[in-house]
């Protein structure tokens, strides 16, 4: 019963996560598209087509923008299968990131971190996923570094990045725009902690902690 309370709010914390990134991302293009052809037409640019050309020049860049931002959302959903280890299913994830962005993962381990549960595995790389993609995305460096550690008492993830780094106060403030409140209910749903460590210029590290006594 507790395993099924458990997925039920893996897939909730799943379900806001996609909702915040389409209303930041491809909800705002799409108005941001309606809204430009809603001025063509109140213009009347019919007797100017240097205008009408450079306005669809410009429907057409937001265009390729939402159609990115919903190709990475679906990237993202890639689904993580039961009997698979945690390990696997990381190192397929750096294989397809570097492959479609160039964007390297150092990945290293301290054990051989077992199988968990699926909604252990899911939090656990949902997390991982996330704070790969705002340093790819926010950071502006081309690598990361991870290391996963396991012991008996607990699996510890450090993600690291030497990258511009940000205000950790502003971020806490605004959680959703940096992604902050989807990794906190990852993290609050496995009982753990997580520490973030940044500032403007200084790179960027996250610590998190996960008990594993009692799992199953």
């Amino acid at each position: 019963m507790e395993t099924e309370k458990k997925l039920l709010a893996a897939r909730e914390a799943e379900r806001r996560k996609i909702a915040r990134e389409i209303h930041d991302g491809s909800a705002q293009s799409l108005a941001a598209i309606l809204l430009r052809l809603d001025l063509m037409a109140a213009e009347n640019l019919s007797n100017n087509p240097e205008e009408i050309r450079r306005e669809l020049q410009q429907i057409k860049e937001i265009v390729q923008d939402c159609l990115n931002e919903m190709r990475q959302i679906l990237f993202d959903l890639k689904p993580v299968r039961e009997n698979i280890s945690l390990l696997s299913v990381m190192e397929d994830f750096f294989a397809d990131i570097k492959a479609k962005y160039g964007f390297i993962v150092e990945f290293k381990t301290k054990g051989i971190p077992q199988i968990y549960p699926v909604y252990m595995q899911t939090a656990i790389f949902r997390l991982v996923q996330e704070a790969v993609n705002n340093s790819r995305k926010h950071a502006g460096v081309s690598k990361v570094q991870i290391i996963l550690s396991e012991s008996k008492e607990q699996l510890e993830i450090l993600i690291e990045d030497q990258g511009s780094g940000f205000d950790t106060n502003r971020a806490f403030i605004n959680e959703n725009r940096f992604g902050i409140a989807g990794m906190q209910e990852r993290v609050d749903l496995l009982e753990g902690r997580m520490k973030i460590q940044s500032k403007p210029g200084a790179g960027t590290q996250i610590l998190i902690e996960i008990p594993l006594k009692g799992r199953n």
